[in-house]
């Protein structure tokens, strides 16, 4: 019910507003970012000399600028390690898990789907 409130009220906006993730919901290792929504996801496979190897990426986007978003994270993602990057952050976790926080007009991964305008910021979750 919920998700379709919110598809209505998009439908009858120009611009969308998506309903915050549960405060249980996780990507990977890391608790959800509230509101941002997915864009996309990927896998990619290859082989090396142990065998195949592989990981998956999705990418999500705020209209939270990027320093909010670190702010949530450095709160809510204790367990992992901070790597500062130009204009934003990545996170690891300590199983291995990466979270990366970039501006929306920046160069970051992308599989076909643009951030809006009002996007400010990507994350992008890797295994």
């Amino acid at each position: 019910m919920r998700g379709t409130v919110a598809l209505v009220s998009c439908l009858a906006l120009t611009a969308c507003w998506w309903p915050p993730p549960l405060s249980s919901e996780r990507w990977l290792d890391f608790p959800a970012y509230p509101g941002a929504r997915q864009l996309c996801q990927q896998s990619v496979d290859g082989m090396s000399a142990n065998g195949p190897v592989g990981f998956t990426w999705h990418l999500y986007a705020t209209h939270d600028g990027a320093r909010r978003v670190e702010a949530y994270y450095r709160q809510n993602a204790r367990e992992s390690v901070v790597k500062e990057v130009d204009n934003g952050f990545t996170l690891r976790s300590r199983a291995g898990a990466h979270l990366s926080v970039e501006p929306a007009w920046g160069n970051h991964p992308t599989c076909g789907v643009s951030p809006s305008l009002l996007d400010s910021t990507v994350i992008i979750v890797s295994n």
